[in-house]
């Protein structure tokens, strides 16, 4: 095939770049516009992700946990602060801690571990310095399922296999002396 120059020149100038305006022109190209059945305020269109604290979901989660365990909150009479009761304690009377989270308030039992057998309520934990602190469930947590306890578990385990390989190996040991007993009082 051979090219001449000068049709080379007038091709590559006639070209149009595809997506630019000159070739939505040559194609007859109109953006079809939508229009919305609903109208809308432009204000109430989110323009930003909602943040919530950190401690949000957790705060949720321990509400929640204290309402499957029974607790009913009582509002209070004559000036008397809101408080907690609750099956199992039926005598007594646990006030009610108000944490306000952004717009959401978290009402929580509030109840000291030495009076909280069970483990049904809340209560904090004063970390070391006294610098803060934390509110955390009193729900009684087994030994085995720490971090502790499922490593003292593997070794108690390992223990026993080498309890096991041990005895293997006496036995082995006792087979072969009895072996070597039968043998030398053959000869």
């Amino acid at each position: 095939m051979v090219y001449y120059l000068d049709t080379m020149s007038s091709f590559a100038s006639s070209r149009i770049i595809v997506g630019s305006p000159e070739w939505l022109a040559s194609k007859n190209y109109t953006h079809p516009k939508t229009v919305s059945m609903y109208e809308c305020d432009s204000a109430s269109i989110p323009k930003q992700k909602l943040s919530r604290p950190a401690h949000y979901s957790k705060l949720k989660k321990l509400q929640s946990k204290m309402m499957d365990n029974g607790w009913r909150l009582c509002e209070g009479e004559d000036g008397e602060k809101d408080f907690f009761v609750h099956p199992t304690y039926p005598d007594s009377k646990f006030p009610a801690l108000h944490i306000n989270v952004t717009d959401t308030t978290f009402i929580l039992p509030l109840v000291s571990m030495d009076n909280d057998r069970k483990g049904l309520g809340c209560s904090f934990i004063v970390n070391p310095g006294m610098h803060y602190s934390t509110l955390r469930c009193n729900e009684w947590t087994s030994y085995w399922s720490t971090r502790t306890g499922k490593r003292r578990a593997k070794y108690h385990n390992y223990l026993d296999e080498r309890e096991q390989k041990k005895l293997a190996f006496e036995e082995e040991a006792a087979e072969a002396l009895k072996l070597k007993q039968k043998i030398n009082s053959k000869i």
